[in-house]
């Protein structure tokens, strides 16, 4: 192997015009080291487009290796020159299935309290417990959740909340969602009608409307943020 020293750059990477790629080809010697001896040595460097055009001896121009075609070493599926040149030489699914070989994603994971097979990312970063025994871990303690509201969900609804009820403000919002405007029919189950000021006491009109299931989660966070768009929307109305 030809050490590194400004003589030898100079000759084969200023005179002889090669390229890091090239010189790396012909001695054996990392382009990366090349690159940061250049650096350290204070050789000037040519540019990508430079390094890329280069005339050879019959003063033609060569193929710029961006301009070539290159293609998955596994699969045979054409990838970017940038994927074939720096990076693993695979497409993006061939990359994935090639990163999944490791061990940690091989081997297979259960719950620590069921013994259900579990995903492995549940298993290396998550809790070690499947969705239904979380939950279940969750609820033996609801106070150490960050959405904790002091047990208002557990509270019981006055005695005007009847499913007749619910149905008239359903009726006056004409059966869709007031958040992104599903019709119930669209929807698999009944529109939920929410409490805008989250008080499940306060049943007058202007404090409830229709949402479809997914929008009702949603107001579970930001609980100021929507009772000022709910406030706006009922103004309207």
């Amino acid at each position: 192997m030809e050490r590194l020293t400004k003589e030898f750059l100079v000759k084969e990477y200023i005179l002889n015009k090669k390229s890091m790629r090239k010189i790396e080809e012909e001695f054996g010697i990392d382009r990366r080291r090349i690159a940061r001896n250049i650096k350290k040595l204070k050789i000037k460097q040519r540019t990508h487009s430079e390094a890329t055009s280069i005339t050879n001896a019959r003063w033609k121009k060569e193929v710029r290796v961006i301009n070539k075609t290159y293609f998955c070493i596994d699969c045979g599926k054409k990838i970017h020159w940038s994927s074939a040149l720096y990076g693993n030489k695979r497409c993006m699914k061939c990359a994935q299935i090639e990163r999944r070989k490791n061990s940690l994603y091989n081997k297979k994971y259960y719950c620590i309290d069921c013994n259900k097979e579990i995903h492995c990312h549940t298993a290396i970063s998550g809790g070690h417990r499947c969705s239904s025994c979380a939950t279940k871990e969750q609820m033996k303690n609801p106070e150490n959740h960050y959405n904790w509201q002091g047990g208002k969900s557990f509270e019981p609804y006055p005695l005007g909340w009847t499913r007749t009820y619910k149905e008239q403000i359903r009726y006056r919002d004409g059966y869709k969602c007031q958040i992104c405007g599903c019709h119930e029919v669209e929807c698999k189950n009944k529109l939920h009608v929410h409490h805008i000021d989250y008080n499940k006491s306060n049943l007058k009109e202007e404090n409830l409307i229709s949402l479809c299931n997914s929008c009702h989660v949603k107001t579970n966070y930001n609980r100021e943020k929507w009772e000022k768009y709910f406030d706006k929307i009922m103004r309207r109305n």
